[in-house]
């Protein structure tokens, strides 16, 4: 799914109170998916970078849905019911139905999948976490170790666990974490890796 024409004039005011924050960055992570992929293009050339870094993984890819996947939000709840879907919002270990390797809905991979070790199907918060935090603690945290300002775009889940990760908030707790879609946190670490300072960017509605 790649970002509607709303969505790319969000991210530009986005960049822009960036810029406006004087927020620097000199590598960029961000997910295999289109939307993420445009966005990322989408402030780099707001901020005319040109030397930044930019890394594409696949454990930054949104939380797989299973058999709920790209199917509309409102026919979900019909089936299944709030309460339901809070489960699997919140629950850690909560997962949703798997998708039938035979079903239509499947997503069609391209070349960029080719090396991955397995393909998500039904993740729960937990499986999330088992591929995002390893991704986070190897690849992301040396360079911010090392004084490096990362950039970090992915999607909601994906973002919503590294929170919980950095914050050391419980599993039982992930009702409290949350980020809403086109909302930036800006967290500055010491040499343990502990928050110091946060400051959130709330999107223009």
């Amino acid at each position: 799914m790649d970002l509607s024409p709303e969505g790319m004039k969000e991210v530009l005011t986005i960049a822009n109170r960036l810029k406006e924050e004087g927020v620097c960055f000199g590598i960029a992570f961000t997910s295999l998916l289109k939307r993420t992929i445009k966005t990322l293009e989408i402030v780099l050339n707001e901020y005319s970078c040109n030397n930044v870094e930019v890394v594409h993984s696949w454990e930054l890819n949104e939380r797989h849905w299973g058999a709920l996947q790209k199917v509309e939000i409102a026919k979900v709840r019909s089936m299944y019911g709030a309460e339901q879907i809070a489960q699997w919002r919140n629950d850690f270990y909560a997962k949703p139905p798997k998708q039938e390797t035979t079903d239509l809905r499947s997503d069609g991979l391209g070349p960029s999948y080719k090396d991955i070790p397995y393909i998500p199907n039904g993740e729960s918060l937990h499986d999330l976490s088992l591929r995002v935090i390893p991704y986070l603690k190897s690849k992301i945290m040396p360079l911010v170790a090392k004084d490096e300002n990362a950039l970090v775009i992915s999607h909601r889940h994906v973002l919503r666990v590294i929170m919980r990760y950095l914050k050391n908030v419980s599993v039982d707790n992930m009702n409290m974490i949350d980020i809403e879609i086109g909302d930036v946190r800006i967290f500055t670490l010491n040499e343990l890796a502990e928050i110091v300072e946060e400051k959130e960017i709330k999107r223009v509605i």
